[in-house]
């Protein structure tokens, strides 16, 4: 089972802040909020929908325009909190880029597919040391492969 986190004061008031600007932020605005307070994306992306939970959110999800990409506050793009630069590498939408694994890392992980197609958190936290990849990438690679 995964250790409770203890949130930090300026964390919390970080999240917070975020959250009133976007309650559905995308993959890119949750990693560089993850980096800004020093947490993992996982972290964040659960304590954003338990505060939808709480304040009673009831969309399922963002609104798109016409592009198909998530509308930014014009106050989000001043501060560059969920701004993307030109040089960067990143997708032009709000899409999560494809995983790509090297032949070591399907290696791994197939051997323990074999061994047990259901690991619990433990094992792919495991898994994802010996990998270098997220314990949520593991987690859906290995759905993927039952299915």
């Amino acid at each position: 089972r995964r250790r409770k986190t203890v949130w930090q004061a300026w964390q919390k008031k970080a999240l917070l802040s975020a959250f009133s600007k976007n309650q559905y932020p995308s993959f890119w605005d949750r990693q560089e909020l993850a980096r800004q307070i020093q947490l993992p994306a996982s972290r964040i992306r659960v304590w954003f929908q338990k505060q939808r939970s709480r304040t009673g959110e009831v969309r399922h999800g963002p609104k798109r325009s016409s592009r198909g990409s998530i509308p930014l506050a014009s106050q989000q793009l001043e501060e560059g909190f969920g701004s993307r630069s030109q040089g960067s590498s990143m997708p032009s939408d709000s899409r999560r880029p494809r995983t790509r694994l090297n032949l070591q890392q399907r290696r791994i992980l197939v051997q323990a597919f074999e061994r047990n197609p259901l690991p619990g958190f433990a094992t792919r936290e495991q898994l994802g040391q010996r990998t270098g990849l997220n314990e949520d990438t593991i987690h859906i690679w290995f759905q993927n492969r039952r299915a």
